[in-house]
């Protein structure tokens, strides 16, 4: 198991649904992270932007990813998984690609709401 995932998932399949929706600027990208709406697709627009459009393309033309894509996108997945999605941990991971950093925001907002 990879010491940096918390999570080790073997033989399985992701699908992506494709939002209709898309952050075209950064300015309409903070507006999204203050109302709490970043989703998995916005958070891999803003992160990897090749993969996101590789995965858009296959999903337009129903095709697989290349086993190296599928790798990559999971690792996405796994980081998006790990650091929970919440704006200003996402900020933080986008900005400092910092996923032990990110972690540390998360913790602190756990703990803030878990006694």
């Amino acid at each position: 198991m990879n010491s940096e995932y918390a999570i080790d998932v073997q033989n399985a399949t992701v699908r992506f649904n494709m939002a209709s929706e898309k952050t075209d600027n950064l300015k309409e990208y903070f507006v999204r992270l203050i109302q709490g709406k970043l989703t998995f697709e916005e958070f891999l627009l803003n992160s990897n932007k090749m993969l996101y459009q590789k995965i858009k393309r296959a999903y337009s033309e129903k095709v697989a990813l290349d086993a190296s894509v599928h790798e990559l996108a999971l690792e996405q997945v796994y980081k998006y998984m790990l650091i929970g999605g919440m704006p200003e941990v996402v900020d933080n991971y986008i900005t400092t690609k910092n996923l032990f950093e990110s972690r540390e925001i998360l913790k602190e907002f756990a703990s803030d709401y878990i006694p």
